[in-house]
């Protein structure tokens, strides 16, 4: 919010979804375009930037430190406000900048600002950073934790039911599982990347889950996945003695607007990549916070392409030229759609 208010933005502020949220106004009435950057990171990341610090070293056309590949997308809105408030700049209808929380875990900050104003809002860019790559559909998603539970029990007196043993014989299952890999819309992504179950060494916990992802352009082959990995659970289950529950934690559906293809904010994002000296390369497979958009109905994309490397590693690096031919990216097409 402090560094909106730098650019010029003094109504900058921060919205109830702890999103940093500010806007331009133009000369006359027009469409409302809005710009989101993330603020969140992974988690390993946000680590990461918290051990190391600000420590930041350019090399090459380079910036090299962890935080650098998100940093780039704030970058990127922050370029655009300066932009957006240089003299000679005129545009119509309204630009919102908004810096979005929770991208990582579930798209929270997406939903909430885009809740408050889903009735006016007419497009909506993802900044991802960089330039080259954008995407118009929406992945659908579903992370989910499978937990068993069962009784509690010291390592000497520890018969029965165990919800640890519950979770290796059903995640080694899961992983045997086949779901479609081809074409590429029916394909279906799994992972399992987190296992819980208890603290200590000498003691059998009562709960003991594992996570799941799941993400596919095929609803019904979203639905298809989850059930099969319920099957699996549940004969587990029931062999096992334990009980068997599931916590949601994010559960979006695929979805592709008609038309989204050839839409007035495809057309003109595709030819700004041109003007730039750049082919874009296009997909419907998006995964971000304009998948919130166009479960909205909201005209969206997302765009970036080769703003960096090595994100979640003490390597990570952010590319200067890319990032910076993107945030005119960002401008063309914005001063496009609102002329």
């Amino acid at each position: 919010m402090e560094r909106l208010r730098e650019c010029g933005l003094e109504n900058a502020h921060i919205d109830s979804h702890g999103n940093a949220v500010a806007w331009l106004d133009g000369e006359d009435e027009g469409p409302t375009l809005v710009f989101f950057g993330t603020m969140d990171d992974l988690a390993t990341a946000a680590e990461m930037v918290r051990n190391t610090g600000e420590d930041r070293r350019v090399v090459e056309g380079r910036i090299h430190g962890p935080g650098t590949n998100i940093g780039a997308t704030l970058v990127t809105v922050l370029a655009l406000a300066k932009l957006l408030k240089l003299p000679n700049q005129s545009f119509r209808g309204r630009v919102y900048l908004v810096c979005v929380t929770q991208e990582e875990t579930g798209l929270a900050g997406a939903r909430g600002f885009i809740d408050d104003h889903v009735d006016d809002i007419d497009y909506l860019v993802d900044i991802m950073a960089g330039i080259g790559r954008m995407s118009y559909g929406a992945l659908g998603i579903h992370w989910f934790k499978v937990h068993f539970s069962g009784p509690k029990g010291h390592t000497l007196r520890s018969e029965g039911p165990n919800v640890t043993k519950g979770v290796a014989r059903a995640v080694d299952q899961v992983w045997a599982l086949r779901f479609p890999g081809e074409p590429e819309e029916d394909k279906v992504y799994l992972n399992i990347s987190m296992l819980g179950a208890g603290k200590v060494y000498n003691h059998k916990h009562d709960d003991g889950w594992f996570s799941v992802d799941l993400r596919s352009l095929n609803n019904e082959n979203l639905e298809g996945a989850r059930n099969m990995i319920m099957e699996v659970a549940g004969t587990v289950a029931a062999q096992e003695g334990l009980g068997l529950w599931v916590e949601d934690h994010q559960k979006g559906a695929a979805g592709l607007l008609p038309g989204a293809r050839e839409s007035k904010l495809m057309r003109v994002a595709e030819e700004s990549c041109r003007v730039l000296g750049v082919e874009p390369k296009v997909s419907p497979r998006g995964s971000s916070n304009m998948n919130v958009g166009i479960r909205r109905g909201i005209s969206s994309i997302s765009t970036g392409g080769d703003r960096g490397g090595g994100r979640n590693t003490a390597e990570e690096y952010a590319n200067l030229e890319p990032v910076f031919k993107g945030v005119l990216w960002c401008l063309l097409t914005a001063k496009t759609l609102c002329r």
